[in-house]
């Protein structure tokens, strides 16, 4: 509906992070009909003019993901970690196998996976209450997104254990992506321990 609207005010482009590129091929192939470019937003698939990519939503050797598994493995080496992903979108999914599979190359142990499918703070806390109760020997906690992390945050507060700091790595290790403003000043006040700064300024840059 969104892409719609933007056809009849005579948009000249249009920017979309596809959630369900099968749900939104036909608008976007409306728009391209109607000579407007679609940028895609870490996805792909029909209608899509070109992509711009989040590193941390690819795959390259040494990149995010690769090197979120080395932190933890470093200040915790074989922690038990829980990984909190998201709705099942392709760049989601593809973000968390990349990160699990280098936890397990840097001999982490994946002890649980957990979709945060409402894709909220509150619903992650939730989540991980019930998680912290199955697991209580959790040494990390790896999130597709900071507002899944901060409610990763709010659980383990909640429950009387601390967030480790990166610098110590004393307590639960909490890594979250997107560098949300929320996120970094939790990093600040010693709620979270490390997130990723996509760039968005970039982004907006590279999509224009």
């Amino acid at each position: 509906a969104n892409v719609d609207t933007a056809i009849t005010q005579g948009r000249n482009a249009i920017a979309s992070w596809t959630l369900d590129p099968g749900a939104t091929a036909g608008a976007y192939t409306r728009a391209i009909s109607q000579g407007i470019p679609v940028i895609g937003m870490n996805s792909e698939g029909e209608g899509v003019t070109s992509t711009v990519w989040w590193e941390t939503v690819t795959c390259e050797p040494g990149g995010p993901q690769e090197r979120s598994a080395e932190f933890i493995a470093e200040k915790k080496p074989k922690a038990k970690v829980i990984v909190m992903s998201g709705p099942p979108a392709p760049s989601i999914i593809n973000m968390t196998d990349c990160f699990t599979a280098a936890a397990k190359k840097n001999g982490l142990n994946i002890i649980n996976r957990t979709d945060n499918t409402a894709d909220t703070a509150e619903s992650a806390q939730r989540l991980m209450e019930d998680l912290l109760t199955k697991h209580p020997d959790v040494e990390a906690v790896w999130n597709y997104n900071d507002q899944s992390a901060l409610g990763d945050s709010a659980a383990i507060t909640s429950a009387g254990k601390k967030v480790a700091k990166a610098s110590d790595g004393d307590g639960i290790i909490v890594i979250g992506s997107n560098g949300d403003k929320d996120a970094i000043d939790a990093i600040r006040d010693g709620r979270l321990t490390a997130t990723w700064d996509p760039d968005n300024v970039a982004t907006g840059f590279a999509a224009i």
